[in-house]
């Protein structure tokens, strides 16, 4: 399990607020949201069933991606793609938090259902924008905003119209009712946390010490969608070719 102990500071406080029933964006609110904890990985007694839960979720994931990806390999170029992206996901383990390797697998799952619509698939996908919204907003309001869209395309569909708006409705009735069970109220947590965010905007024209890994960070996040980008594209040359 990859976690960092708790200690003293702000970073360990909100959770012990978390822990205490505190609610977020009414008694408080903090960079990360009321489920921060799955992604930096600050264990309390009240949350490591959950962390082991998000574990086994995100492996699960990952372990379904690559078999997926490793399937289709036919050339040795497909073969180093596929250990690239292996290497960056392992790499996005230790610089990144979680919540962006859920961001690249929810991506890669919304592009698989459009060839192979499956339910299983869509629901996977919502469950990790639901998380990643519960998380850390600035993510994951871009991930629901995705998913939305991405529903509002599908009802546009002759064949999946109904089955999308059905989705849709449930997606929105879960979200909903999340609340009752994690320490959050909607409005005030999207509200104080679009607020901090803006506040990243001053701190984004601070200049870099020596030791950050902003462009290790990117790096890493390219390589692994061109990784899957590349299995996506000889995937589908091969299928207009056979």
């Amino acid at each position: 399990m990859y976690r960092d102990p708790p200690g003293i500071g702000t970073e360990q406080s909100w959770h012990l607020a978390f822990d205490q029933g505190l609610r977020f964006g009414t008694d408080f609110v903090f960079t990360y949201g009321p489920l921060g904890f799955l992604s930096v990985r600050f264990p309390f007694e009240s949350t490591r069933l959950l962390l082991i839960l998000s574990d086994v979720f995100l492996w699960a994931n990952l372990v379904a991606v690559f078999l997926w990806l490793a399937k289709r390999l036919k050339t040795l170029r497909e073969a180093l793609a596929l250990l690239f992206a292996v290497l960056c996901i392992d790499g996005a383990f230790y610089f990144l938090q979680l919540v962006i390797v859920q961001f690249a697998i929810f991506g890669f799952w919304l592009f698989h259902y459009l060839r192979s619509p499956n339910i299983l698939i869509l629901m996977n996908a919502a469950v990790l924008s639901l998380l990643m919204f519960f998380i850390k907003l600035n993510i994951g309001l871009p991930a629901m905003a995705l998913m939305i869209l991405f529903l509002v395309h599908r009802s546009f569909s002759p064949e999946g119209r109904h089955s999308a708006l059905l989705f849709l409705g449930a997606y929105f009735l879960t979200l909903l009712a999340l609340p009752t069970v994690i320490p959050v109220d909607l409005l005030p947590y999207i509200r104080s946390s679009l607020e901090i965010a803006r506040g990243y905007n001053d701190a984004m024209f601070l200049p870099l010490v020596a030791n950050e890994h902003y462009p290790l960070l990117a790096l890493v996040i390219i390589g692994s969608w061109v990784g899957v980008l590349v299995f996506h594209r000889s995937e589908i040359w091969r299928e207009k070719t056979a």
